[in-house]
Parts: structure tokens; C-alpha cells; sequence
């Protein structure tokens, strides 16, 4: 997505980041009144997906620090729905700091880069096919991923080493990774960040 759109988090930065009450994060809309928890952690995710540890990381840390509101506020487990009460959404309602299953949830989610709407399913690869002093692995790719074809001797010791990169496709394909037949016995297993 960040592709099409290379603009997108800026915008984001420009419109929505604000400072305030201790927490920086981002806001439910432009008046910037306070932090919005449940879109900073979305905010965290779009940053871990686009490959940028260090945002992703200042904003989950945000978060974790917002999940320890002590009582009545918080609890230490969950996490509230904005940094004060009556921040303005913009569309007639208002966020309060008051424990929030979303807000909760998307914070779970920037803590482990998860994105609950974009999940990297188990690679399943075609058979094995040999032919021309090569066999071939053939997999599903998924777009805008990239994998990794990796080898090693044992396979229950030693370092995996790239034998391969593959990089991203535009649009989810089946791929062929070609590799030479050798006398020795390996082992190959294909990897994406």
C-alpha cells in the first residue's frame, strides 16, 4: 500500500501528530486537543509495515507507558481511550480516558508490529520439481513481500545461510526458484521478513 500511496504517513504526521499531556501520538482529527491511543498504535503498525523500527518503536513505547495509568483511570492492563477526557473526534462525539477495548487491542498490536487486517499466511509450496540438473521450488508469493531462499547443511545445526534473495513482486504470483542439483544432502526452507 505504501507504495501507491508514499505519502500517506507523512500526511499523517503533518494533520494528525501532536504533543500534549505528556504523550506524543496522534489525534482522532486535525485540532490536535490530545493523544487518540487506539490510532497511535494504528500509527505504530503503518510504521512497522513501511520498515521503520525507530517510529514504530517511540510510538509503542508511548503506549506502553499510556497503559500504566493508575487506578480509577487505568488498570495496568489495558489502555485508554485517549490521554484526558473530552478529546474531540470531529464527528460529535468525544474520546475519554476511560479504559477502551480498542484502544487496547491496537496497542497489543504495535507492541508485537502485528496488522490484524494484513496477515502473512504459512508459505505452501508446490511440488518439488527436478529437471535440467535443477529442481525447483514454486510457491505462492504475495505481493510486496519479499522471501528468501535459504540453505544449510544439517538440519538440526548450523547457521542458515541466503542462497537466494527474491525481491518484492508488484502483484501476487506463483514463483520458480531454480537451484542446481549437487551430491550432498542440504536443506532449504524459504523465509520472509
Amino acid at each position: 500500500m505504501f507504495a501507491l500511496h508514499p505519502n500517506l504517513l507523512r500526511c499523517a504526521e503533518a494533520h494528525h501528530l501532536v504533543t500534549r499531556d505528556g504523550f506524543a501520538g496522534f489525534d482522532f482529527n486535525e485540532d490536535r486537543d490530545g493523544t487518540w491511543f487506539e490510532g497511535s498504535g494504528q500509527m505504530s503498525v503503518a510504521y512497522s509495515l513501511e520498515d521503520l523500527p525507530g517510529e514504530s518503536d517511540r510510538y509503542s513505547a508511548m503506549l506502553r507507558v499510556a497503559q500504566q495509568m493508575p487506578p480509577p483511570i487505568g488498570n495496568g492492563l489495558g489502555t485508554t481511550a485517549a490521554a484526558r477526557d473530552a478529546i474531540s473526534s470531529g464527528f460529535g462525539f468525544k474520546l475519554f480516558r476511560r479504559l477502551h477495548i480498542g484502544a487496547t487491542a491496537w496497542s497489543v498490536f504495535a507492541q508485537l508490529g502485528h496488522n490484524p487486517y494484513f496477515q502473512r499466511l504459512a508459505l505452501r509450496l508446490h511440488p518439488l520439481e527436478a529437471r535440467n540438473g535443477s529442481f525447483y521450488f514454486r510457491f505462492p508469493a504475495k505481493a510486496e513481500i519479499p522471501y528468501r531462499l535459504e540453505q544449510r547443511d544439517s538440519l538440526a545445526a548450523g547457521q542458515w545461510t541466503t542462497l537466494i534473495s527474491i525481491p518484492p513482486v508488484s502483484v501476487g504470483t506463483n514463483l520458480s526458484v531454480a537451484v542446481p542439483l549437487s551430491g550432498s544432502q542440504r536443506f532449504y526452507r524459504i523465509v520472509s521478513p
